[in-house]
């Protein structure tokens, strides 16, 4: 079970960019701001960050299986629950970006890394709807046999 990226799809590419956009995003960038001062999306959400966290964890997860399984089960189940759990994500993020930032609206103000970490959750669902659709065969090296068969004498 070694980590073999020629069993990666273009669709599984897609998930791991999303993974890792959301994770810079969430914690390098400033999410909200009050005057000269900014939050970063980590600091600026108490609920909200554990399942942003939990979504880059299962696409991060997902690319990891991918490359390293020979059959297309686990990839596909740990696929399947990205997809639902970054779905229940983006309302919420979507919620605290566009109506309700942290804190008095009229004071607090919502900083481009909060869009960034939206549009990169609603990316994950979409890569990850995506990955689960692609029926395409992985380019893996070929296995080698168990057993090697003897020769007749």
């Amino acid at each position: 079970m070694s980590f073999d990226p020629a069993r990666l799809r273009r669709t599984d590419l897609l998930v791991a960019i999303g993974a890792v956009a959301l994770f810079v995003f969430l914690f390098f960038l400033p999410w909200y701001g009050v005057g000269p001062f900014t939050i970063d999306g980590w600091h600026g959400h108490t609920i909200l960050r554990w399942f942003m966290l939990a979504t880059i964890a299962l696409a991060a997860s997902y690319v990891v299986l991918q490359a390293t399984q020979r059959t297309p089960a686990m990839p596909a189940a740990i696929g399947a629950v990205l997809v639902i759990v970054a779905f229940i994500t983006v309302w919420p993020v979507a919620w605290r970006v566009i109506i309700d930032e942290p804190g008095p609206n009229g004071l607090v103000s919502v900083k481009p890394g909060a869009w960034l970490g939206l549009a990169a959750c609603v990316w994950l669902v979409y890569a990850g709807y995506r990955a689960l659709r692609d029926e395409r065969i992985p380019r893996a090296k070929p296995v080698e046999p168990i057993h090697r068969p003897l020769a007749s004498s």
